[in-house]
């Protein structure tokens, strides 16, 4: 099975203690039955086609959806938090241990005609930035479930309801190494989970014929990567570097602060002649995103 919806469907997910509601511009998931075959043909028995199906796994929903940043940061807060940032008061930090990495939630996804597609125990496995100057700041964040169910569906009442406010774009600025980068036309900032859905199908469960579904996910780390793109107008060769910082503001809406990347220099033509700088977050420490 796999749907695909565009503009007008709202994605909510809950915490355990709030709901959040976030205006996604699409939205998609995907799931399926797993099957093998074996040959069942003898010496005997020249049957062109004679195949056994067995049919006792449900794959995991694998989902993704893009969203816009709003001037009311709750709701973007909260998916930092689920993808496995902490909450440090006035910013988010970077997930320092592998346990934190591993945060799941109940999702629902309710379309214009009012289908709702519930996934539970939801894991974010990507999610990447898009920040240009010239645009919405905006986000694609992939994830996966254990399931998804299309009927008899509905959303549950839980705590608070929080909801987007007012998209924004805004003026663009990087620095590396306390150096401002000028002529900048875009920042790409990528975070990346390795996830793993855990097989604990017994001997019995594999011979039987329930469809089995595997339920438990376990992040095994993360890499912090992008880039930082700007006109070229000079005639400077590439340069590198193995200990950086990073920080990137959207006005005085976004920071983004990394405190240890390896940073590397290259230089391209797309038109006109540009030098991206492609950065990788070393560790976690110190690093934050604040809203």
């Amino acid at each position: 099975m796999s749907l695909y919806f565009k503009r007008g469907t709202k994605l909510l997910f809950q915490d355990g203690t709030n709901t959040f509601e976030v205006l996604v511009s699409d939205f998609s998931v995907s799931d399926t039955f797993l099957e093998q075959g074996y040959a069942t043909d003898t010496l005997h028995n020249n049957i062109a086609i004679n195949e056994k199906i067995v049919i006792n796994q449900k794959s995991n929903a694998n989902f993704s959806f893009s969203f816009s940043f709003s001037d009311s940061t709750q709701v973007e807060r909260a998916i930092l938090r689920w993808y496995g940032l902490s909450d440090g008061g006035d910013r988010d930090y970077f997930p320092v241990s592998k346990a934190s990495l591993n945060e799941k939630r109940d999702v629902y996804i309710v379309t214009g005609g009012n289908l709702i597609i519930h996934i539970d125990n939801a894991i974010l496995e990507n999610i990447s930035f898009s920040l240009n100057p010239r645009e919405a700041l905006s986000a694609q964040v992939t994830g996966s479930g254990v399931t998804t169910m299309l009927s008899n569906t509905s959303v549950p009442t839980l705590g608070t309801t929080y909801t987007q406010g007012n998209f924004t774009n805004e003026a663009l600025v990087a620095e590396i190494a306390g150096n401002n980068i000028d002529r900048l036309t875009g920042v790409t900032l990528e975070f990346t989970k390795q996830i793993q859905w855990l097989d604990g199908n017994s001997v019995h469960e594999a011979a039987n014929q329930a469809h089995y579904i595997k339920e438990y996910a376990y992040s095994s780390g993360l890499s912090v990567s992008g880039s930082i793109t700007k006109l070229k107008t000079n005639n400077d060769e590439p340069t590198s570097s193995t200990s950086s910082t990073i920080k990137i503001l959207a006005g005085t809406f976004l920071e983004v602060y990394i405190n240890n990347s390896s940073v590397t220099e290259r230089v391209s033509i797309g038109g006109v002649l540009v030098q991206q700088s492609d950065f990788k977050a070393q560790d976690p420490y110190g690093s934050y995103i604040k809203f």
